[in-house]
C-alpha cells in the first residue's frame, strides 16, 4: 500500500496514509468490537442460561438453547460438555446466544461463534446456529507478556491494556481454530497464537470511508496535530468550534459543516423511516461529525472506538470535500450500524461483508440512482470516476504489488472465483486481506436481488440478515445462506428463487441453501 493512486487508496479507510487516525482521543473508548457487552458465566454456572427477558419471546429461555445444543450434539457428541451458550441481547424477534468454550478450568469466548432464535410470525426458525467446532488445547504455551511484546515488536505500536484470551476459527470454520491472546494496541487489536506466538490478525479500530441529536464540529490547527503527510495524529475537542449542537446550527457553521448535518439527518431518516431503527445504535445516540480532519486529508471514516464521522477537505485536485458524496456518509455510518449489530470483524471475508453492507446501505441512503460509489467526490468526471461500482465492479482496477514486488492491477472482483486471496497475515499491507476489494462481490450480488426483485425487498432482506443473522466471523457463504433464510421468513418462494438466483450470478448459488431454510 502506500501508492497514490485513486482506485487503491481511496477506499474509505484502508490507505496507509491514514493509518494513525485511530489514536486521536475524542471520548473514553471500549476497547475494540470484542468488548460488546457480554459477561462471562461465572465457574460453576450451568451450562445452559435463561435468556435476559424471558418474558419478551417463546424463543428465548433454555427450551431455545437446549434445542441448538441437541442439533450440536448429534454433531458433534460430547460438545455440550465443552460449550455453553450465553444470551447476549434479545432484539425484536430473535435471540442470540454467544458460545463459551471451557476445559473445566477456565472458560473463553469463541469468536463468531453464535446462535440465533428467530421468531418469524408464528412459527419459529430453527436452525440458524454459526457454531464452530473445533479440538483445541485450551491451555497457552506462551505467556501475556509474550504475547505483549510480540504484538509491540511486529506492528510497531504500544499496547494499551491486558491481553484477553480467545478462541479464533478458521474463517470457514473448518473444524480449525487457534487459541489467541488478543492485545489492545494505540490503532487496533493484535491476535497473537498463544502456541507459536505467530501474529494472525491486526484488526483496526477505525472504518474509514431529529431521531437522535447531531452535532458537528469544525476542526482547525488550533485544536489538532498532523504529520507531515497531513494526517491528522491527535486531536483536542475541547478547542474545536462545535457549530451544530443537538441539532441547532450556529451562524458560525460554514458549507462544509452544513453538508455533514444534511448528511447526518439524511441517513437518520432513513434508518427511522425504512427500517424502523433509532440513529446507529436503534437506542437514539447522538451522531457526532468532525470536518476539516487533516490538511488536504482525502477521506472520510467512522470510528468505532468514539462513535464519530470525520471527513477530510480532499486535496483540491482530485477529490473535492468528502462531505459532499451522500453516499460515503451512509457508508460510514452504516460501519456504526455494523459495530452495533454482526459486529462483523474487519478481515477477511467478514470484514469485506462489513465493507460491502456499507456499499449497499450508503447507496440506499444516497437514491441517487447511481451504483458508483464517491462519485460526487472527483473534481474530473467520467465513466471511472468513483471508489467502487456495484452494478460493474470490474470496470475499475486494483493496483498492488504482487509477490515479487511488481506493481500490477487486475479488476475489481464480481464473483466468489474471481476473490483476491491473502497469502499471510491480514494488516493494512493487503487491505485486512482485501476487504474493501472483495466487498464488491456481495455488494454486487446485492445489485443483482435489487434488480431481481426490487429495492424495497431487497432492503428488507439485507438489513434482516445483517441485524438478525450474522456472527463476527461471517464468510459470504454464511451470508447467502441466511439472505435465502431471510427471505424465506419474509417473502413468498417466487421471490426468493429470483434472490437464489442473483446470488448464483455471483458465485454463491445453490449449495443446499433453499433446502436448509
Amino acid at each position: 500500500m502506500g501508492s497514490r493512486n485513486q482506485n487503491q487508496r481511496h477506499q474509505f479507510g484502508s490507505s496507509d496514509r491514514g493509518r494513525r487516525l485511530s489514536v486521536w482521543v475524542v471520548l473514553p473508548i471500549s476497547l475494540g468490537w470484542s468488548a460488546a457487552a457480554i459477561a462471562a458465566p461465572a465457574v460453576g454456572e450451568p451450562s445452559l442460561f435463561t435468556s435476559i427477558d424471558p418474558a419478551a419471546h417463546q424463543i428465548n429461555g433454555p427450551a431455545a438453547a437446549h434445542s441448538i445444543v441437541q442439533a450440536m450434539e448429534a454433531r458433534d457428541r460430547g460438545w455440550s460438555k465443552r460449550h455453553a451458550l450465553v444470551p447476549v441481547g434479545a432484539q425484536s424477534r430473535t435471540q442470540r446466544f454467544q458460545d463459551w468454550v471451557t476445559d473445566g478450568v477456565r472458560k473463553i469466548e469463541v469468536l463468531g461463534s453464535i446462535a440465533f432464535r428467530h421468531q418469524d410470525g408464528d412459527r419459529v426458525d430453527q436452525d440458524t446456529s454459526q457454531l464452530a467446532r473445533f479440538d483445541l488445547d485450551l491451555t497457552p504455551a506462551l505467556s501475556e507478556a509474550i504475547a505483549v511484546s510480540v504484538a509491540q515488536g511486529v506492528t510497531g505500536e504500544r499496547a494499551i491494556g491486558s491481553p484477553t484470551l480467545k478462541v479464533l476459527p478458521s474463517e470457514e470454520f473448518s473444524n480449525r481454530a487457534n487459541l489467541v491472546y488478543v492485545v489492545p494496541l494505540e490503532t487496533g487489536s493484535a491476535y497473537v497464537d498463544t502456541q507459536d506466538g505467530q501474529l494472525l490478525l491486526n484488526e483496526p479500530y477505525r472504518i474509514e470511508v431529529a431521531i437522535a441529536p447531531i452535532n458537528v464540529i469544525q476542526v482547525s490547527d488550533a485544536c489538532q496535530k498532523v504529520d507531515e503527510m497531513g494526517d491528522p495524529i491527535s486531536l483536542l475537542p475541547e478547542k474545536c468550534d462545535k457549530v451544530v449542537s443537538d441539532s441547532r446550527a450556529l451562524s458560525s457553521a460554514d458549507e462544509e459543516a452544513m453538508q455533514a448535518f444534511e448528511n447526518a439527518q439524511r441517513t437518520l431518516v432513513y434508518f427511522a423511516n425504512t427500517h424502523g431503527r433509532e440513529s446507529y445504535d436503534d437506542m437514539g445516540s447522538p451522531v457526532t461529525s468532525f470536518v476539516h480532519i487533516g490538511k488536504e486529508f482525502d477521506n472520510a471514516f467512522w470510528d468505532q472506538r468514539t462513535n464519530t464521522m470525520a471527513y477530510g477537505d480532499g486535496d483540491g485536485k482530485t477529490f473535492r470535500p468528502f462531505t459532499a458524496a451522500l453516499d460515503v456518509a451512509g457508508h460510514e455510518m452504516t460501519h456504526g450500524v455494523v459495530a452495533k449489530t454482526a459486529k462483523l470483524v474487519y478481515a477477511g471475508q467478514s470484514g469485506a461483508l462489513n465493507e460491502a453492507y456499507a456499499d449497499i446501505f450508503g447507496k440506499m441512503i444516497a437514491d441517487d440512482g447511481d451504483w458508483m460509489m464517491g462519485r460526487s467526490l472527483f473534481i474530473t468526471q467520467g465513466p471511472k470516476a468513483g471508489i467502487r461500482n456495484l452494478q460493474t465492479p470490474e470496470l475499475l482496477d486494483v493496483e498492488y504489488r504482487d509477490d515479487l514486488g511488481r506493481r500490477t492491477s487486475k479488476p475489481y472482483p464480481k464473483s466468489f472465483s474471481e476473490r483476491f486471496v491473502a497469502k499471510d497475515a491480514c494488516g493494512r499491507h493487503n487491505d485486512q486481506c482485501w476487504v474493501h476489494v472483495n466487498s464488491t462481490i456481495w455488494s454486487h450480488g446485492a445489485y443483482l436481488v435489487h434488480q431481481a426483485v426490487g429495492r424495497e425487498a431487497m432492503e428488507r432482506i439485507y438489513y434482516d440478515v445483517l441485524t438478525r443473522r450474522l456472527g463476527a466471523r461471517a464468510t459470504f457463504r454464511v451470508a447467502a445462506d441466511q439472505t435465502l433464510k431471510a427471505c424465506a421468513a419474509l417473502y413468498a418462494d417466487g421471490v426468493c428463487q429470483k434472490v437464489e438466483t442473483a446470488l448464483a450470478q455471483v458465485g454463491l448459488g445453490p449449495r443446499g441453501y433453499v433446502a436448509n431454510r
